[in-house]
């Protein structure tokens, strides 16, 4: 839960930039999140907008 959302985990990186760039291409489908990791990796939430599944929503 993200902001009373739910998120899903779509993928890990282990730098930022990586993580961002991944998140932006997601942008024009799903809302999307990073979160640097306890282990120092960063994690990429994503939820679709409303009504429209996020291209890489099969995970």
């Amino acid at each position: 839960m993200i902001d009373g959302k739910v998120h899903k985990l779509v993928d890990i990186f282990d730098n930022e930039q990586e993580a961002n760039n991944f998140a932006l291409a997601l942008q024009e489908n799903c809302y999307t999140t990073i979160f640097q990791m306890k282990n120092g990796k960063w994690g990429v939430y994503w939820r679709p907008h409303t009504g429209i599944l996020c291209p890489y929503g099969v995970v």
